[in-house]
């Protein structure tokens, strides 16, 4: 009884025999098959390629179209089986599998199956989020199937981002955080890893922001005031400009994608009336048109005269829609309707104020003031404010005057 060996060894001669040239061909070798007979582009596939004709326990060369692997086949010389690890492949789609035999002495078994092998390009499986603010910042990740572990370069929005690729069982998991876009609207997510190209168009949709309102809707120039801009869409991990009158203030704190808090300060915003505010993320701007008003300084004008006794009228001279009171303080002297406490607290000229007079609605506030003889020396200045209240849906506002000095003639 022959050993395999010897058995191998006969064959092996019977073939030279047989085939005296170089190359084996046309003995009954054949590729009948591979299985699984598709796998990714990126390669590591692991498959089994059925043999006919070839010798048992030899290598082989198995190419998968222009790339070549290594195995060895398992069998009998009329059925065996090889499992070799696909290649990368540059391209996807069918390839011709080949299966050479180098059996020594010019001795060389082949055999091809035209389209025996189709290499499948990478595909996306799920994306956490399929909208997002366009100001981007927005964590994202997405379940692949089809690239390797490594860096990847992800596209959209017109923008490039660097990200990398985990391994995850039998898929892969990239996370980035999305670029800002150019442009509101849907856009295609690319993804780019050596020759491994995956393009998902329409698969994620850029939201524009939009700023609906400003509470409060107005305030006074001279106070720290917290503007709260509400809206839609905004970036919440992104930085938030934001700009009154068309003038950069400083940022602000993004709580949600809905709202963000803006600490103006006192002093920033003198020009009065109604001013657009825009909120800046990333060149991404969103507008509230006269969004917000600065209430106007206004200012305390006289006339009259309180020399040896007489009458000072007092007036606040800017129009406000709201009630108007004019407020004084007039050295440390007594006066009647000492003011310590105003309207929540509010508190003016706490030692010396004095609530000189009153305006009524649309009303130009007029005081007239009458001195007895001695009570007032001539020339002694007389400091005065002005203050406004409006009293709106949205609450109360106060609008004081620079104080001004009167000298009582």
């Amino acid at each position: 009884m022959r050993t395999l060996a010897q058995s191998l060894a006969l064959a092996v001669a019977l073939l030279s025999l047989a085939f005296p040239s170089s190359a084996v061909r046309g003995s009954g070798a054949a590729v009948l098959g591979v299985t699984p007979s598709s796998g990714f582009q990126s390669g590591g596939q692991v498959v089994a390629v059925q043999l006919e004709g070839f010798v048992p326990n030899a290598a082989v060369e198995v190419m998968f179209g222009p790339t070549t692997v290594i195995g060895v086949p398992l069998g009998t010389l009329q059925s065996s089986s090889a499992s070799v690890v696909t290649p990368a492949s540059a391209t996807a789609g069918p390839v011709t599998v080949v299966v050479r035999q180098d059996l020594g002495g010019g001795n060389v078994i082949e055999a091809s199956s035209a389209g025996g092998f189709t290499f499948l390009p990478p595909e996306l499986i799920q994306l956490s989020h399929v909208s997002g603010p366009q100001a981007g910042f927005q964590q994202i990740s997405a379940t692949v199937a089809g690239f390797q572990p490594g860096p990847i370069v992800v596209r959209m929005g017109g923008k490039v981002t660097q990200a990398t690729v985990f391994s995850q069982g039998n898929t892969q998991l990239v996370s980035w955080n999305t670029p800002a876009a150019f442009f509101p609207g849907s856009t295609s997510v690319r993804f780019t890893q050596g020759a491994l190209d995956l393009n998902v168009p329409a698969a994620y949709t850029y939201l524009a922001p939009q700023l609906l309102a400003v509470t409060p809707g107005k305030s006074a120039w001279y106070v720290d005031q917290e503007l709260v801009l509400l809206g839609n869409n905004f970036a919440p991990n992104e930085l938030a400009q934001v700009s009154i009158g068309g003038v950069p203030l400083g940022f602000a704190s993004v709580i949600s994608a809905n709202e963000v808090r803006f600490q103006l300060t006192a002093g920033a915003v003198q020009l009065p009336g109604a001013q657009d505010v825009t909120l800046d993320q990333a060149g991404v701007t969103a507008t509230r048109v006269k969004g917000w008003a600065c209430l106007p300084t206004l200012t305390v004008g006289q006339s009259g005269s309180a020399l040896l006794g007489g009458t000072l009228e007092l007036r606040v001279e800017t129009q406000q829609s709201g009630f108007a009171y004019l407020f004084g303080a007039f050295g440390t002297q007594p006066f009647p309707l000492l003011l310590t406490d105003f309207y929540y607290g509010l508190t003016l000229d706490v030692a010396t104020a004095f609530n000189l007079g009153v305006g009524g609605l649309l009303v130009q506030p007029t005081l007239t003031l009458s001195f007895p003889p001695g009570l007032v020396p001539p020339g002694l200045n007389l400091p005065l404010q002005a203050l406004t209240v409006e009293l709106g849906s949205l609450g109360n506002y106060f609008s004081f005057s620079n104080t001004v000095v009167a000298t009582i003639p």
